[in-house]
């Protein structure tokens, strides 16, 4: 068997070495002719799925080691019988944390509490259901809008709200939608001038879902009117708005679900539904670094969450590509993202018990592990 893989999928020629051969490709760069003769295709969101690609090719299986899939022509793939597989969920726990990150940061930025603040998450997927689950642990009350999910009654005991009502009430949105530009529930632009118009003022905007499910001109105008944001995710990357990112209050380069642990799930899950298709017995596993340990006298939940990630950060370096020629700007975009050093979840780490009892409480919460723990 001959697999055709993204060089940036970690671990991704280890998984496979004892049941195919395994080719690595430029993500931005695989070309029509490359895939040819090969059987199966393993891609990130930066590659494009289509008849383009595949028309001429033996592929039998594409793989996508990520939650979003609108990179994918899934009708064509239907069309020709190309077995399909995502990596849905894999990244849920990392962005959610990441979302904690931020909001930690932004407390901090503007002297404010998460208590009692009213959280607002748009998707009721794998990562808005983990951050709804989440929030609460930090003071914060979670309205949630879905209308697919609330049409078909998957969540029962879910209290879903139209769209206009958490806007008008939440302290801060959060996005976690799929990228639709069509369909009964289309999601691209969907954050334009009449939804930031409905935002409470002061709320704070946080994207990581897609950047194409925000107007970029709506929200330039929205920051340059005091707004706050956070985005993780951009229209049109590597080439991104630069006049966003200069007045966004917090910018990382598409890096939210980058967890070690996050990556190497995608890989596990990528593994697994290859070896179902074919029928293979394949053996391999990820292995993960022991918990590291947090050593901090008296420590604070937001000490503690620095310690494992610091958006800031993340933020100094996605700011440096303004300072850079123009012709150099999408390649350093692509080389965060290429060279990221992955961090670990909260579960990974183990921190010296709190001083305060609902801060050791709150960390407990998050995943995190004491020290003293065996």
């Amino acid at each position: 068997m001959l697999i055709f893989a993204d060089q940036n999928i970690p671990a991704i020629a280890q998984a496979f070495a004892d049941i195919a051969t395994v080719k690595l490709f430029d993500g931005r760069r695989v070309s029509a002719n490359e895939l040819q003769n090969a059987d199966v295709l393993l891609v990130r969101s930066i590659t494009k799925v289509n008849q383009q690609l595949l028309e001429n090719s033996a592929v039998q299986f594409v793989g996508t080691a990520t939650s979003g899939v609108d990179h994918i022509d899934r009708a064509f793939l239907a069309q020709r019988n190309i077995r399909f597989a995502d990596a849905h969920g894999a990244n849920a726990q990392a962005v959610a944390e990441y979302v904690v990150a931020v909001l930690l940061e932004l407390a901090e930025r503007y002297r404010e509490t998460l208590q009692d603040k009213t959280l607002g998450v748009i998707g009721y997927g794998c990562v808005g259901k983990c951050l709804a689950e989440i929030a609460p642990h930090l003071g914060l009350s979670v309205l949630i809008n879905d209308p697919p999910l609330q049409k078909i009654g998957s969540h029962p005991d879910t209290q879903f709200l139209e769209l206009a009502d958490v806007l008008q009430q939440a302290d801060i949105v959060s996005l976690h939608v799929p990228l639709n530009k069509e369909g009964p529930y289309p999601t691209a632009n969907m954050v334009n001038q009449n939804f930031l118009d409905s935002l409470k003022p002061g709320c704070w905007l946080i994207n990581t879902a897609r950047g194409n499910v925000i107007d970029d001109q709506a929200l330039l105008g929205y920051l340059n009117r005091g707004g706050i944001a956070a985005l993780d995710v951009w229209r049109d990357e590597p080439r991104i708005t630069e006049a966003v990112l200069e007045a966004s209050s917090l910018a990382t380069p598409h890096v939210a679900g980058y967890s070690q642990d996050a990556k190497l799930k995608a890989t596990a899950m990528l593994h697994r539904a290859v070896c179902t298709a074919f029928e293979l017995n394949g053996s391999w596993t990820p292995q993960l670094p022991q918990p590291n340990p947090i050593q901090i006298l008296a420590p604070t939940l937001a000490q503690v969450v620095k310690q494992t990630y610091q958006v800031t950060k993340d933020d100094a370096s996605l700011r440096t590509l303004l300072q850079l020629p123009q012709n150099q700007r999408a390649s350093y975009f692509d080389s965060l993202r290429i060279n990221y050093a992955f961090r670990r979840e909260f579960a990974a780490w183990q921190s010296a018990p709190a001083v305060d009892a609902n801060e050791r409480i709150i960390l407990q919460s998050l995943g995190f592990r004491e020290i003293s723990e065996n």
